[in-house]
């Protein structure tokens, strides 16, 4: 099966699964670019206390910081809320 047809329920199952097998992680990363993950940003920063940061997310970021545009968008994670503090 393709990982971009994954269901949402076995993407947060993977996360979950990650996150339990690192003892205290920091952050959560999810390198790949198909995963249906930026919706789901919010609601794993909730549920396991860590930021979250995605390949999109991430050069999302840098551009915006690149540009000096400090326009916070939130419901997609922590990283995107500090651009007003950069």
């Amino acid at each position: 099966m393709d990982i971009c047809c994954l269901p949402q329920k076995a993407f947060y199952k993977l996360t979950k699964e990650a996150y339990l097998a690192v003892p205290d992680p920091e952050v959560i990363y999810l390198p790949c670019f198909v995963w249906p993950s930026f919706e789901n940003i919010a609601a794993i920063e909730n549920d396991f206390g860590i930021p979250v940061v995605t390949n999109f997310i991430s050069k999302y970021w840098a551009v915006m910081d690149a540009l000096k545009i400090r326009q916070v968008i939130k419901g997609y994670g922590e990283l995107l809320s500090s651009l007003e503090r950069v």
